[in-house]
């Protein structure tokens, strides 16, 4: 009888930490999601030039020129195969706070939280499910 228990306590405490991480993986990626789209809506497209690349082709530095004439050099993560040295992109940046800057594309805007909430989403139904089934 005290087995049976405490493999029911357990788990609850299974199924609870399930959720809980995919809560916190869908509130960080609606916090990533708000950050984009305030990005995607006040941003302002310049050119900017390809000043670095990484050696395995998953960061690109880009160096570009705001509206008030300051150049600035971010990194951009992402899958960037064929990008050459001295290359044009597009770059969208923050006309209010020109650190907040990406590559113009959709996934390069919005690809952090995709990667956040779906997941997320899995391990919150992944969870119910298992709360659901165990109190059959």
């Amino acid at each position: 009888m005290m087995t049976w228990q405490r493999v029911r306590k357990a788990g609850v405490v299974i199924e609870t930490l399930i959720f809980l991480a995919g809560f916190g993986l869908l509130a960080e990626g609606f916090m990533a999601g708000s950050s984009a789209f305030k990005l995607a809506s006040a941003s302002e497209v310049t050119q900017g030039t390809v000043v670095g690349l990484s050696g395995s082709g998953f960061s690109l530095d880009i160096q570009f020129t705001d509206a008030n004439s300051n150049t600035s050099v971010f990194q951009q993560y992402g899958p960037f195969f064929g990008r050459k040295m001295g290359e044009q992109v597009a770059v969208v940046y923050d006309p209010a706070n020109s650190t907040r800057v990406s590559y113009d594309g959709f996934g390069a805007i919005w690809f952090k939280t995709f990667v956040l909430i779906f997941p997320g989403a899995l391990l919150v139904i992944w969870g119910l499910r298992m709360r659901s089934h165990r109190s059959l």
